[in-house]
């Protein structure tokens, strides 16, 4: 069952002396489709029947010369070893004991630990349509140890984008991003749900989190089905705490589904052998602005009036060396004469928006609606040959348009024009060889395809501001950065742009039951493709700094809106695609496991897996990336300079970068003891693997196409003494045009490394125990450790051409030119004949480029340590309860299994980036519950038929409670170090206390961070603040959604469903984090809410 949804029914069958029943019949139906699954008892009295789709079963066991057992209602979830364990009266096989109570819930025969959720519990509690369809991935979040959302989610202490998520045991997560879900299928397709989050066996792997497995619904003998739409309007939603009235919010999610046996009448009848289920699913959206507060330059600055700003700008017209220091004088008055105005700046300016108030920061509110429609069809198809032959099938194909609410307005919106188109084959082949042995072979295709456009795309933006030198920007507006707290316009890399992502996967799994052992051997295969061009920065990316109207040396000096004002860009960069990529992957894997039943109480869950992770190859050999080991023509033969793979002339004869790592071998080991028939003590050690480093794709993975592609970076080399450049005299050229092979080919610009290295996959430590205890009433209760050590993690904290911190002990002089009488004096020497630029960058490892990043390096770790705990209720007595608390600390430097994190302040020394994760979150607390109210037929109350039981029975009250602490803030400082680094942080004040926010905070008044606290350093001086402190969070997360649900029966077989449910019911703030910039004037105030306010969603659905 290599990642297979399915379960497994296991036991043991005894006499009355306690004896082994060798050669006993067991066969278990299922409730819905009569298919029988099948298995016999061995010498040692053992039986196991496997590949079993999740659902309710009627297991009988027969052997001669004992009564028939008969154990109705066994619920099987999806990837559940369920255990039955039987003594046999002895008697004629005609006669039956039947058992109709319900078997027992505690796990005696696995060690891994995960949550469930079934099929009714997903339909009943309340699932939000939330700008897209009902999302089943969203029940994950009731699972104790995890956080985050959808798409970044962390899974006791994962990596963001570590999970993988499979449907019918065929992944289903993109090639290139990892763990996300681009689209989805119906959750009317879906008919289970589980969270493998800890010590799964052999057969789960290539994952740094957990697993998401769903399985899909499946037909039966009787025809059922459903006509449901699912709405949404903003007259039942609150207003939002910034905004002044209810954005405008149409949901609407519609479709039916029909599922039974397949039958042509007079022709074939399906029942007991074929069967279907299919749905149709649509959405509509239309919503309005966000609720959010931005930060656009106020009407004063605008001309170029800074006089309240409260320091000053300098003009770097004024520039020169007196004393051996580089001085400027300041404007007067902070005023920058109209006449100093940069022409491309004066266009833009007359374009912008009017604030909404007077303030520098926090001044505009959000603009612009959201639209979106989607469209999907689902379709299940199972098929039994015979009691030994079966197959199944799913296909999903989904299409989707969504266009995203601007923010601020064109053409300075972030927002995009996007198309989604969804392909997905599953095919599911089980074949009995043997009563002892089953091989399943499983083999699919999911292909997720995006395309997309930014809303200026096409205005031909760069001839209107007439910024020179972008050479394919595709009529796409620039994105411009700023310092000093203010918004990015056009904040998307992405200007217009597609990419498919195909995977195809084959596994074979071969079961054997032997003696006390129940055997799996497997095989996992997959091909991964990303195809189609990112065209990200085509547009041209312009950042402004207070440095190039600042004092040099002088923190609290210029501005960044002053800056662009003169057109001085600190940095940019453009994109020009030569050459479209076709990235790919591959992976392999074995695996062998043994569930050994050592004794009648204790089952140990032994296994070996291992997994073969190739590096990333292009499909022509179309990479190219930094080699420290390469000369470099145009910079004297220095070493260090860009490398092309594949054969021929100029290339290195490789097909990736990354040598292959073969010694991933991943042992694992459990145990469950049965301390008695209703407890249960469970363990275990495991060491997994994940895709990252140089086997995955990295979020800059399109990045690699020097030469290929160009990608100049010019930046102030000098801190912003001299800018990059004016953009008045537009992007700078001379830059080499792709296609082009040359070692020399991106000197001048910053590149991207792998190293041989990084082929080394990340990897996982995992260790639990826990106690599971099932109460009266089939409430489950269970206590576990849980802890994980992540290593060889990918990280952003390498960049091997940041200057040595020693070098700022000459201070002033790393911001002079290399060239000048100052640097001779000092003994610097330049690099390499015809080298231009400052001291620090000659002072460089690498001087002939600029950052030199390296995504892929396997230099992170990561720890996390837990108590969960779990109160869970099966239904009964009409109702049922899942609740959980999680008690954890998870400490890491790296948090995206993509590539990436958050920067340090020196390459130099990263240990100083040991600190509390960014996504650390240790408390934890979900609730969940349905509860039909007991009025109405066969209720203990108002027990009558008729119409007064139609009318006050059937109802039910659902109800989901989630409550966290809020995730560590980041500290960070305008950088004005000239050695290149990431960032900065800012100086701790001893004596203060860091969080002031307390009852009664109102982010118009109050500081959620003291900035008493923290200081701007000093020149010259890094910060000596930790990246982030466990004292110091943004706001804690609450939330509780109800939902009433009315069933009224039509006729025997027919019913309507009337539902209304409310999100966040009680309207509460949950404030987003607080600016953390401490040169930003807005430090320590929040300006924007991270929850939604309370929505409302009604529901008809008819039912037979």
């Amino acid at each position: 069952m290599a990642q297979s949804d399915r379960g497994t029914i296991t036991g043991r069958v005894l006499d009355p002396t306690q004896s082994a029943v060798p050669g006993a019949a067991v066969a278990a139906a299922n409730a819905a489709t009569g298919i029988k699954y099948t298995a016999t008892t061995n010498d040692t009295g053992n039986y196991s029947i496997q590949q079993v789709p999740a659902g309710t079963y009627e297991v009988t066991i027969e052997a001669a010369g004992f009564r028939r057992y008969v154990q109705k209602a066994v619920e099987l979830n999806v990837a559940q070893t369920a255990t039955l364990n039987v003594t046999l009266d002895v008697g004629q096989v005609e006669q039956t004991i039947e058992v109709t109570e319900s078997a027992g819930v505690i796990e005696s025969s696995t060690s891994d630990l995960g949550t469930v959720i079934s099929r009714e519990r997903m339909i009943d509690l309340p699932l939000s349509v939330s700008a897209n369809m009902r999302s089943p991935e969203q029940f994950i979040f009731l699972a104790p140890g995890v956080t985050g959302n959808a798409r970044d989610t962390q899974i006791n202490g994962s990596q963001s984008r570590a999970k993988e998520v499979l449907f019918d045991g065929v992944s289903s997560v993109s090639p290139e991003s990892g763990g996300i879900l681009f689209t989805y299928p119906s959750v009317e397709s879906i008919g289970e749900f589980k969270l493998l989050s800890a010590n799964f066996s052999a057969e789960y792997g290539r994952t740094g989190g957990g697993f998401e497995i769903f399985t899909t619904r499946s037909g039966g003998n009787d025809f059922h089905g459903a006509v449901f739409d699912y709405f949404r309007n903003d007259v039942f939603d609150a207003r939002g705490f910034f905004a002044n009235t209810t954005p405008v919010n149409r949901q609407n999610e519609f479709g039916a589904a029909l599922g039974g046996p397949i039958r042509i009448p007079g022709v074939y009848d399906g029942r007991n052998r074929s069967f279907f289920h299919f749905v149709y699913g649509g959405f509509r959206y239309r919503a309005g602005a966000t609720n959010q507060l931005f930060s656009i330059p106020p009407v004063d600055f605008r001309n170029g009036d800074f006089s309240r700003l409260g320091r000053p700008v300098y003009d770097p017209a004024t520039t020169r060396v007196e004393g051996g220091r580089t001085v400027r004088d300041s404007f007067p008055g902070n005023i920058i004469p109209r006449e100093r105005f940069s022409r491309v700046s004066q266009q833009i300016l007359s374009l912008l928006p009017q604030p909404a108030n007077s303030g520098i920061l926090n001044n505009f509110l959000s603009v612009g609606a959201q639209r979106f429609r989607r469209d999907q069809v689902d379709l299940k198809v199972d098929h039994a040959f015979s009691d030994r032959n079966r197959i199944s099938g799913f296909a999903y194909i989904g299409t989707q348009n969504n266009v995203d609410p601007e923010r601020l307005p064109v053409p300075f919106t972030s927002a995009l024009d996007r198309d989604y188109r969804s392909r997905w084959i599953r095919i599911n082949h089980d074949f009995i060889v043997s009563p002892a042995t089953l091989n399943n072979f499983r083999i699919g295709f999911t292909r997720e395809a995006e395309y997309w456009q930014k809303l200026s795309a096409g205005g031909d933006w760069a001839n209107r501001l007439g910024v020179a030198g972008l050479i394919a920007s595709e009529g796409t507006f620039p994105q411009v950065q700023f310092t000093d707290g203010l918004t990015t316009w056009a904040d998307d890399s992405k200007s217009v742009g597609q990419q498919a992502n195909n995977v195809w996967q084959i596994t074979e799994t071969l079961s054997h039951i032997r003696g006390n052992h129940s055997l799996k051997f497997g095989a996992d295969a997959r091909w991964l493709q990303t195809n189609g061009a990112d065209f990200f920065l085509s547009q041209g990316m312009f950042r402004f700094n207070a440095l190039e109207t600042g004092l040099p040396g002088v923190a609290n000096s210029g501005h960044a809106f002053a800056s662009f004002l003169l057109g001085a860009v600190d940095r940019a960069e453009q994109n020009v695609v030569a050459i479209v990529p076709g990235n790919r992957y591959r992976y392999l894997a074995l695996f062998v496991q043994d569930d050994w039943k050592a004794t009648r109480k204790l089952t140990l869950n032994v296994g070996l897996r291992y997994d073969l992770f190739f590096p990333r190859t292009e499909a022509h050999d179309n990479l190219s990336g930094f080699a420290p080991d390469v000369p470099n023509p145009a910079a004297g033969n220095r070493l260090g300079a860009i490398a092309f793979l594949g054969d021929g002339p100029g290339r290195n004869g490789r097909s990736s970068f990354a040598d292959t790592y073969y010694r991933n071998f991943g042992p694992r080991f459990g145990f469950a003891y049965s301390l008695t028939e209703k407890t249960v003590l469970r363990g275990g050690y495991g060491l997994y693997y994940a895709p990252g480093n140089a086997t995955a794709g990295l979020r800059s993975s399109q990045s690699f196409g020097f030469g290929f592609n160009s990608r100049p970076t010019p930046a102030s080399l000098d801190n912003g003494v001299t800018p990059a450049f004016n953009w008045d005299n537009g992007f700078p050229g001379g830059f080499p045009l792709p296609p082009r092979i040359d070692p020399s080919v991106a000197n001048g610009s910053d590149v991207n490394y792998i190293g041989r290295d990084d082929g080394r996959p990340p990897y996982f430590q995992n260790f639990l125990f826990s106690i599971q205890r099932e109460l009266p009433s089939r409430i489950l209760v269970e206590a576990s450790y849980v802890g994980i050590k992540g290593t060889r993690l990918g990280t952003n904290l390498i960049d091997i051409n940041e200057l040595d911190p020693r070098y700022l002990a000459l201070g002033n002089l790393l911001t002079r030119p290399a060239n000048s009488q100052e640097a001779r004096d000092a003994g610097v020497s330049l690099p390499y004949p015809g080298f231009t630029g400052s001291v620090a960058q000659a002072l460089r490892p690498y001087p002939q480029f600029n950052r030199i990043l390296q995504r892929s390096n396997p230099n992170g770790n990561s720890t996390y340590h837990a108590l969960q705990t779990k109160f869970e209720k099966r239904f009964s007595r009409g109702v049922t309860f899942m609740a959980n608390y999680t008690w954890s600390k998870t400490i890491s430097d790296s948090n995206v299994q993509a590539g990436g994190g958050p920067a340090g302040q020196t390459y130099y020394n990263r240990t100083l980036e040991k600190a509390i994760s960014t996504e650390d979150v240790p408390h934890i607390v979900n609730i969940a519950y349905t509860y039909e109210l007991p009025f109405g037929p066969g209720k203990p109350y108002l027990n009558t038929a008729g119409a007064l039981g139609k009318v006050v029975g059937g109802w039910e009250f659902t109800g989901i409670h989630q409550y966290s602490s809020g995730k560590p803030v980041v500290l960070s400082a305008d950088n004005r170090l000239p050695l290149f680094n990431r960032g900065l942080r800012p100086d701790v004040v001893s004596g203060e206390r860091r969080q002031l926010a307390g009852g009664g905070f109102d982010p118009r008044t109050d500081f959620w961070i003291n900035p008493q606290a923290f200081a701007v350093p000093g020149a010259m001086q890094f910060g000596t603040s930790a990246r982030s402190y466990t004292d110091l969070r943004a706001p804690g997360f609450y939330n509780e959604s109800f939902g009433l649900i009315k069933r009224t029966a039509i006729t025997e077989t027919v019913r309507l469903i009337f539902r209304a449910e409310f999100f966040n019911a009680f309207n509460r703030v949950v404030f987003a984090s607080p600016s953390s910039n401490r040169s930003a004037g807005n430090f320590g105030r929040i300006n924007g809410q991270a929850n939604t306010p309370r929505q409302g969603q009604l529901a008809l659905r008819l039912e037979f």
